[in-house]
C-alpha cells in the first residue's frame, strides 16, 4: 500500500532531488493555498514535514529541480487563477534540500520579477544560468 502524505494537497508540485521526493505548495482542504512542503524519503518509506515554508502560498505552479534545488515558480494564490482578483503570480523560490538532513531545508525568495505572466522563457534561462553557477536578480 501507498503512504500518505502528512497534508492533503492538490495541484502541487513535485520534484525528485538527492533521492527524496519534494512535494510543494498546492491546494489545501480548505481550498486555500499551500506554502508548506513535505519530503519523502523512499529508503524509510516516509513523509516529513519541512521546517520552512514558502514565502507565497502557491498552487498550480511549475517545479523544477537542479542540483539540491527545488524551485517553485509561478502559479496563483487562489483556484480563480489568472483573474483580476488572482493574478498569476511571477515569483520563483527555491529550495535548497543539501541543508538539511531531515527536511529542514530553507526556502529562499529569488525575485518578484523574474517571470512575467504566462512567460517561462526567463525561468528557464534563469535555471540554465543557474546550472552554469551564474545567478543574478533582485529583492
Amino acid at each position: 500500500p501507498g503512504v500518505s502524505m502528512l497534508t492533503a494537497r492538490a495541484w502541487f508540485g513535485a520534484a525528485a532531488v538527492a533521492g527524496k521526493i519534494v512535494a510543494v505548495g498546492g491546494c489545501g482542504s480548505n481550498d486555500t493555498a499551500l506554502a508548506s512542503a513535505e519530503v519523502f524519503d523512499p529508503a524509510t518509506r516516509a513523509w516529513t514535514a519541512a521546517t520552512s515554508s514558502m514565502a507565497t502560498p502557491r498552487m498550480y505552479h511549475a517545479v523544477a529541480a537542479l542540483g539540491a534545488l527545488v524551485y517553485a515558480a509561478g502559479g496563483c494564490k487562489d483556484r480563480k487563477c489568472g483573474s483580476v482578483s488572482d493574478p498569476i503570480l511571477s515569483s520563483v523560490e527555491a529550495y535548497d534540500v543539501a541543508r538539511g538532513e531531515d527536511a529542514s531545508f530553507t526556502f529562499l525568495r529569488l525575485c518578484d520579477t523574474l517571470m512575467e505572466e504566462g512567460n517561462f522563457a526567463e525561468f528557464a534561462k534563469f535555471v540554465r544560468n543557474m546550472s552554469a553557477g551564474a545567478a543574478g536578480g533582485s529583492e
